[in-house]
């Protein structure tokens, strides 16, 4: 086959440093990225079908073009009064769509297993419908293959690095495909959708910023359907990589979402207590904490707000600066928020008995750890010093796994975002 449209692409996890909770009553929370990555490959085909296989959840799924070709051109429901842009899914109808994507799984006799199979294939039904039934390509076969190093329900962001791999993958394959086939400037919607004028001279098909936010908008899509209601940070997160600060107050002329680019490669450890938590309940109880004593859980809150936007100064700080011991001074700061940070959220009730060992252990070997996303369980992070010895890393390590049965992973921070890699 000549013109053979392959690549492949990668996006990293997240993990949220500072601001769990606070953020979801409109104070500062931050979230990076770590080098645990997803990792895509695209191969385009002579067969007539359409094929993605995801091993981290023993699921293999095809369809077969002409049947893809029937969905694409039954579309999807938009706001009434409104015009769908190839940007982002922002004017489609989501809960009409998703169920109408439900009746197309139930007509095309897929039966999936589980509940993380039943969402990928609606996941990937939104993205292949809502990204190409309004662009005039001509459909043909392809396979998608992902593998990933970020473990599921791990609090690493492993559904929202699927999310971003996937759209990219997809977005990527319409700039592909136009690529071989125009030269200049082209149009690419058909249909009713608005004009998007697609640039093909470029001399590089990396990800520029306006293809990025395309790509973040429609992994949000996504996430939606994973997670009923999320913020949109962990998308962002995975997107952009490095560093992401996040208001949810939204105000006029601010940006929800800021991006802070000159932020330090750290490393941490990942500590898994093996304790399954529920969101939503946790989040439930400090709403109620605050329903019951609002005065003192504003001012929990208010200093939540503060340490996580003092920890991105402080983080941008040790990045900026050349002299070790400087760094090192630095360094003990960001330790102090951490400290003061889990104190915080042990307060509004979050913590759990491992967690608290996690923090005493740590302690004991100069470290500072503090739980991460919802807390109850989950996983905590601990801190390593840029001067810290391996030799006692290990030792640390060994006295979790001895004392209380706790494994780790060992992660860098505010890695690069989702690019191609070949």
């Amino acid at each position: 086959m000549s013109n053979v449209i392959k690549f492949r692409l990668s996006t990293p996890g997240k993990v949220i440093l500072f601001g769990e909770h606070g953020v979801v009553h409109n104070r500062t929370a931050i979230a990076t990225s770590i080098n645990k990555r997803t990792y895509l490959k695209f191969t385009e085909t002579e067969n007539d079908y359409i094929e993605f296989n995801l091993p981290q959840i023993n699921l293999v799924q095809k369809f077969k073009v002409c049947e893809m070709e029937s969905l694409l051109d039954k579309g999807f429901p938009i706001m009434e009064g409104k015009i769908f842009c190839l940007s982002g899914p922002s004017e489609i109808l989501h809960d009409q769509f998703i169920k109408n994507i439900c009746e197309y799984m139930e007509h095309l006799n897929i039966n999936p297993l589980t509940v993380q199979q039943t969402s990928a294939i609606k996941s990937i039904l939104y993205l292949l419908i809502g990204l190409l039934s309004t662009v005039n390509m001509k459909l043909k076969g392809f396979t998608i293959e992902l593998s990933s190093q970020i473990s599921i329900g791990a609090g690493m962001g492993s559904s929202a690095s699927f999310a971003v791999s996937l759209a990219a993958a997809i977005i990527h394959y319409i700039r592909c495909y136009f690529k071989l086939n125009y030269s200049g400037s082209v149009n690419i919607s058909k249909g009713v959708a608005m004009p998007y004028m697609l640039e093909l001279d470029e001399h590089s098909l990396d990800f520029s910023k306006e293809f990025m936010e395309m790509i973040n908008n429609w992994a949000f899509g996504v996430e939606k359907i994973m997670h009923g209601s999320p913020s949109g940070l962990d998308n962002t997160v995975c997107t952009f990589g490095y560093l992401i600060e996040m208001n949810r107050k939204d105000k006029v002329g601010d940006e929800k979402f800021h991006i802070v680019y000159s932020t330090p490669e750290l490393r941490v450890l990942m500590v898994d207590t093996g304790v399954s938590r529920v969101t939503v309940n946790l989040v439930n109880k400090v709403a109620t904490l605050k329903s019951n004593h609002p005065q003192i859980i504003e001012y929990v809150l208010n200093a939540m707000g503060e340490t996580a936007q003092k920890a991105s100064n402080t983080l941008q700080k040790f990045n900026r600066q050349s002299n070790f011991k400087d760094q090192l001074q630095t360094f003990k700061v960001l330790e102090e928020l951490v400290d003061i940070n889990q104190g915080l959220l042990k307060t509004l009730g979050v913590s759990h008995s491992l967690l608290d060992t996690i923090c005493e252990l740590s302690s004991r070997f100069g470290l500072h750890s503090k739980l991460t996303g919802a807390g109850g369980g989950g996983y905590a992070f601990t801190l390593v010093p840029p001067n810290f010895d391996d030799w006692k890393v290990l030792l640390y390590c060994d006295a979790l796994l001895k004392e209380a049965g706790l494994k780790t992973i060992d992660v860098t921070l505010g890695t690069h975002g989702v690019r191609l890699e070949s």
